[in-house]
């Protein structure tokens, strides 16, 4: 493999990545170093590959780098410490605007993020969260970006201005939550999965995208 490799940035689509491993690495069978946040349940990409025996099928091995939260990737890539992750069309414009030479696979896979908060709290809608302790990833990742432009839209709320803004890797914002360090979170889908069963959290917001 050449010491120097484009960056690619997936949607979570491992058919689309499969497809271009197959052809531009199989025939030296390297490692693909995959990030993930593996709490997010990012994980599930890369395991079906290997569950599939595509890594085998196509030559190549494939290595999971495990990071924290969603803009670390990109200190990653420019370290060259890793090959190939998830992304969102907004960071992979600003990221090539920046001269960094990422390369996207499109991806089919939808996913959510959501609005939680204690199954006690007195917010009720979008509206009631303004004023309020909000958890948050990331206030560049484009689920964020989402939120302040609906947000106007519809209820002429900026939380970035008209919020208290608390940020965290995902697995703290349950902890902040659980401690009461914040009102509500916008949290990845699969970390607020167990804490709803379990009477811990309520959806406030599904924004399905």
């Amino acid at each position: 493999m050449a010491s120097r490799r484009p960056f690619a940035v997936i949607g979570l689509s491992f058919m689309a990545l499969t497809e271009t491993v197959g052809v531009a690495w199989s025939q030296s069978a390297p490692t693909l170093r995959f990030a993930v946040i593996g709490s997010s349940g990012q994980t599930e990409v890369p395991f079906a590959i290997q569950q599939a025996s595509l890594d085998k099928k196509y030559g190549i091995n494939i290595e999971i780098i495990d990071f924290a939260v969603p803009a670390q990737k990109y200190t990653l890539f420019r370290s060259g410490a890793v090959d190939i992750s998830t992304g969102n069309f907004v960071d992979l414009l600003r990221q090539r605007k920046g001269g960094n030479a990422i390369q996207a696979i499109h991806g089919f896979q939808a996913y959510s993020s959501r609005f939680v908060a204690k199954p006690n709290s007195p917010i009720k809608d979008f509206a009631d969260l303004k004023g309020k302790s909000i958890g948050t990833f990331s206030t560049t990742f484009l689920d964020w970006l989402i939120v302040r432009a609906a947000g106007k839209k519809a209820y002429n709320i900026d939380l970035q201005t008209d919020a208290n803004l608390v940020p965290g890797a995902p697995p703290l914002l349950n902890q902040f939550l659980a401690r009461g360090q914040v009102d509500a979170a916008l949290q990845f889908s699969q970390l607020t999965l167990a804490p709803i069963a379990q009477g811990e959290q309520r959806i406030l917001i599904d924004g399905r995208r």
